[in-house]
């Protein structure tokens, strides 16, 4: 009976919205950056955002990560927050993207340009007013321990 009642009604997993967008990805122009794109962290499911992470930087070892504004390592920094998917599944996801070096968020729209290939459009006010930068798909070797990336990548 229970069985039955199952087959009735499938899981939410089937309904599960997967994101083309999501995994690690690096800066065309650069290439001094990794970010981890995926699900937010502590959302519900059911808000279907995306946010992305600072996984990967180029520094020397003795210096260590780069600091935000606030003197904190940006590695793990969350810079892309809340992207989600417009009711026209085909328009870019809307969110929002922080400015590491002064904290500052600015609006935001994340699309795939073609297979492998991201761009994200940052602005203030309207999209007219912005820039976009193109990020490829991360494919390189792991990233090092406090997200150091392997030199000459």
């Amino acid at each position: 009976m229970i069985f039955i009642f199952l087959l009735a009604f499938p899981t939410v997993a089937i309904c599960d919205v997967s994101f083309p967008e999501e995994g690690l990805w690096r800066p065309q122009k650069d290439r001094d950056a990794i970010f981890r794109i995926a699900p937010c962290e502590g959302g519900a499911p059911q808000a279907k955002a995306l946010c992305g992470w600072l996984v990967g930087l180029d520094y020397n070892t003795s210096d260590g990560p780069p600091k935000d504004f606030s003197g904190r390592s940006e590695c793990g920094l969350e810079i892309l927050r809340n992207f989600i998917m417009d009711k026209n599944l085909n328009a870019p996801l809307q969110g929002m993207v922080l400015d590491p070096r002064s904290g500052a968020y600015y609006h935001a729209s994340l699309w795939m340009d073609r297979l492998d290939t991201l761009k994200l459009r940052g602005y203030l006010g309207i999209p007219l007013l912005g820039r976009t930068v193109t990020w490829s798909r991360y494919k390189g070797p792991p990233i090092g321990p406090h997200c150091q990336m392997a030199k000459g990548i």
